[in-house]
């Protein structure tokens, strides 16, 4: 079993006047599954402030269990940042994954709090509470109600849909149901993550699970989770695909 070690495992906050800072944690890969040959682990680190994700020990390659990586260091400006560290084994034919997420934040030192930065509009039907399919007129929202309607509608948008917004939404129904890939949900992630850089900046994707439903073959639920940069504030969304 693939387990990730995090060190500080809470988190990074750190107040600056301006400019970057700094900002360094370790994290551990280690394999626990005795009887995987070799048990080599490897693992990829992405910082989440536009820079490509950085693989350890490097290129296509892996190192006997324990991997630690330890002074990971980037400087970072005023900002949430949700670093992703992703690790995998040398299982065959498919390696087992894990992920971990540190959350760092960055503010501005020596200045008068700033109203908050409320979004407010409408919002969907919710899948529990309200607003729900019986009670939804239209309702307002704000916050993490509005981001969690906005990307749940570009999600489950197929591309083509939207008039005159030809590129609006994603092709995710066709890359869950005509995909036949070992690779799919890698297909699945990178997918979503251009469709919110492009449509709502405003939140990053953390991680995603893509789970096939045991009762009826036609069916996936996609789970994703998200952190808000207006706040620092973690979501989740599922979505329901069925052919």
């Amino acid at each position: 079993m693939l387990q990730i070690t995090l060190n500080p495992a809470t988190g990074l906050s750190r107040s600056i006047a301006g400019g970057t800072t700094a900002v360094a944690f370790d994290a551990v890969i280690e394999e626990t599954d005795t009887t995987l040959p070799f048990q080599l682990v490897g693992a990829t680190v992405d910082w989440n402030d536009g820079s490509a994700p950085i693989p350890y020990p490097g290129f296509s390659a892996e190192q006997p269990s324990p991997l630690a990586l330890l002074g990971l260091t980037r400087n970072l400006g005023i900002g949430v940042y949700a670093v992703t560290i992703t690790a995998h084994n040398n299982r065959a034919p498919q390696p087992d994954t894990a992920k971990a997420t540190l959350n760092i934040t960055i503010t501005q030192s020596g200045l008068k709090a700033a109203p908050p930065r409320n979004i407010f509009g409408p919002v969907l039907p919710r899948d529990d509470g309200l607003p729900n399919n019986q009670t939804w007129i239209f309702d307002v929202g704000s916050d993490l109600q509005v981001l969690q309607s906005n990307i749940k509608m570009l999600l489950l948008t197929t591309k083509g849909e939207r008039i005159m917004q030809p590129n609006y939404g994603t092709n995710l129904r066709r890359i869950i149901f005509e995909l036949a890939v070992a690779s799919v949900e890698t297909i699945i992630q990178q997918e979503i993550a251009q469709a919110i850089s492009t449509y709502e900046p405003r939140v990053t994707l953390t991680s995603l699970q893509v789970q096939r439903v045991a009762t009826d073959s036609r069916a996936v639920n996609v789970v994703c989770a998200f952190l808000s940069k207006q706040n620092g504030q973690p979501f989740q969304i599922n979505l329901q695909f069925a052919k």
